[in-house]
């Protein structure tokens, strides 16, 4: 029984590092020309700075709210407690729908939540519980939208590129003295 053919991972000498940084960033020049590809990013960047700013808000409201770190960490830390079974079924639900309106309505999930937490907010009638509440609820969303990302990266790349440039670049840029060399038959 032949074995499978794997990726071949062996040091590179250092003289080498230069030109494997050249084929890293030929390979993200040749996947940013792919248009839908673009769009994926900026989503992504676009997602991750909106994520980035709402954690902030929540800590500095409950911060107000409360004047507790204690309360502060929990809005932060209890919506993990979901995620983690939410990635299940989100990974589920990003093989059966189609993956760009999951995304999309994931967004969308997110944007309501935001907009409530919000209005709340401008209100005045925020209390701590709506806050952890709200912050359990658009965890959800979130989670479902990371998963259908990265799924759609395999609809807007073919295989081959996908599968080669991925991970190849991501390893080359955290440990350039390694070379990767992807079989053919991935």
């Amino acid at each position: 029984m032949a074995e499978e053919p794997r990726a071949e991972i062996e040091a590179q000498p250092a003289a080498d590092e230069e030109q494997g940084a050249e084929s890293s960033s030929g390979a993200i020049l040749s996947v940013l020309r792919i248009s839908p590809f673009r769009w994926l990013i900026a989503d992504n960047a676009f997602g991750a700075s909106s994520y980035q700013a709402i954690a902030m808000i929540q800590a500095w409201v409950i911060l107000e709210l409360t004047d507790s770190d204690a309360w502060v960490g929990a809005v932060s830390g209890l919506p993990t407690i979901p995620a983690a079974v939410a990635v299940l079924f989100a990974g589920v639900m990003a093989d059966r729908i189609n993956r760009r309106n999951l995304l999309v309505w994931s967004r969308v999930g997110m944007a309501v939540t935001c907009l409530g937490m919000g209005l709340l907010v401008a209100a005045g009638l925020v209390n701590v519980w709506q806050l952890l509440f709200l912050a359990t609820v658009f965890t959800i969303p979130r989670v479902v939208s990371l998963v259908a990302s990265q799924a759609l990266v395999t609809d807007v790349l073919d295989r081959a590129t996908s599968l080669s440039v991925t991970p190849c670049t991501a390893l080359r840029s955290t440990c350039p003295s390694l070379r990767v060399q992807p079989s053919a038959e991935y």
